[in-house]
């Protein structure tokens, strides 16, 4: 087989499809960076406060950012996994729904710690009590929603195919 063969079974994507796949990759990015924030504020003020923060408390500040990084990323793979053949007008309504709730989920987070610096003076213990139902049953399932969907709107990269091989005649082998 000569290489001038290869290279014809091969296409160039358009750009288009490649800025798609970017873009969800960015909007994964800016959920799972937002959900730090408030996180990081609360320990902060946790820190701040007349109570440090025990081991405890700084490990559930981390481990949650890490938790529902993974849940996000987990959750983008499952959408990339279309049970049917891409359909572009379902494809165009993934992407807007999963932007919508992406932003949603990172407007959240800004709120949020909008409403930790304001209660500084509270320990972190004091502001768990509401932080952490209202970031683990709204905030990070909507993360979550986003990445999804940001995944169902996903175009998956192009295979290669290769041209079959001529057979071996006879005379060849």
């Amino acid at each position: 087989m000569h290489m001038a063969d290869r290279v014809e079974g091969v296409t160039l994507e358009p750009s288009s499809k490649l800025e798609a796949r970017r873009t969800g990759v960015v909007f994964l990015c800016l959920i799972v960076t937002t959900n730090f924030v408030p996180w990081m504020r609360l320990a902060e003020a946790g820190i701040d406060s007349t109570v440090p923060l025990s081991a405890g408390q700084s490990a559930l500040a981390v481990l949650s950012c890490l938790l529902a990084a993974v849940l996000v990323i987990g959750a983008w793979l499952l959408g990339r996994r279309p049970t049917v053949a891409p359909d572009r007008r379902l494809t165009a309504k993934a992407r807007d729904l999963g932007l919508a709730l992406a932003l949603g989920a990172a407007g959240a987070n800004l709120a949020l710690t909008v409403l930790v610096q304001r209660r500084a003076g509270s320990s972190f213990a004091g502001q768990l009590k509401w932080f952490g139902p209202v970031w683990y049953g709204l905030v990070l399932p909507v993360g979550l929603m986003a990445a999804f969907f940001k995944g169902r709107a996903s175009i998956p990269a192009p295979r290669l195919v290769r041209p079959a091989a001529p057979p071996i005649r006879a005379s060849q082998a």
